[in-house]
Order: C-alpha cells, then structure tokens, then sequence
C-alpha cells in the first residue's frame, strides 16, 4: 500500500509542478516582474524628482519671505526670477521671427 502512495505522491507532485510552470509561462510572469520592477524604478524616480520640486519650492518661498523687508520692487524681482507669478496673472511668451527682410527698402 504504501509503495502506491508513493508513486501517487510524486504523480500528483510533478503533475502541480507542471501545471505551475504552464501557468507561469502562460502568464508571463517573469516578464511581469521585470515590468514590475522598472515600474517600481519609475516611481522612485519620480518621487526623488517631486522631493527635488519640494526642495527647490522651499528655498524660493525662504527667498521670498526673506526679502519681504526689502523694496517691494526688489522682492517682486526676486519673486519673477524664480519663476513665480502673481494669482490669476497668465504668461505669454512672444518669439520674434526673423523675416530675413532687413536692411531691404519695401
């Protein structure tokens, strides 16, 4: 009895092993880790970019609380440099285009 058992076992075994590594494969899960892994790399990236914009937010906010007891001219400038603008104001960048026409009486 017991040596039919056995012979069961290891049926049944190398029969759940086999049906693990069709599924995998079926799946694709080793391709899905690898995806899963850059897309972890991304994120990582992303948030070491976010904490760079934090950074870099907070250093202008410094600048600029720092220049509030200076000429409001002065702290505007310092404020525009940076890149900020003031609520509800939109930025238009106008770019001149060279005509090639100059020095040319019309």
């Amino acid at each position: 009895m017991s040596s039919i058992f056995h012979k069961r076992y290891w049926i049944v075994l190398a029969l759940a092993i086999a049906i693990s590594v069709g599924y995998a494969y079926h799946r694709d899960l080793p391709g899905l880790f690898v995806f899963y892994q850059q897309s972890e790399n991304d994120v990582q990236s992303l948030r070491n970019e976010l904490d760079a914009a934090h950074t870099e937010e907070r250093d202008l906010t410094d600048r600029v609380d720092g220049a509030a007891g200076q000429d409001p001219v002065e702290t505007e400038a310092t404020a525009r440099s940076g890149g900020l603008v003031r609520e509800g104001e939109t930025i238009y960048t106008i770019e001149f285009v060279d005509t090639g026409a100059e020095g040319s009486d019309p």
